[in-house]
């Protein structure tokens, strides 16, 4: 679970780096002019998935955690 999140931490720094610097750029050479309105908007989208794949690699790890626990029905069992 831990390789899953560094996973997804490495795919959030890339899409940031490819979303919000070199697509508005691209689409720049290509001719399309971009408003400041728009290039904030790819920024902001770029930032958004780098903080989705944070949640979700912190998810991982929760997760990681809930299943590893070990439980004690003895106890449950003989309190009732």
């Amino acid at each position: 679970m831990e390789v899953l999140a560094v996973v997804l931490i490495t795919l959030g720094i890339i899409a940031v780096r490819v979303i919000s610097f070199f697509y508005p750029d691209w689409k720049a050479i290509k001719g399309e002019p971009l408003s400041e309105r728009k290039r904030l908007g790819y920024s902001l989208l770029g930032i958004g998935i780098l903080l989705l794949m944070y949640l979700l690699s912190q998810f991982t790890e929760y997760r990681q955690a809930a299943f590893t626990k070990p439980l004690h029905l003895n106890h449950v069992l003989h309190n009732t």
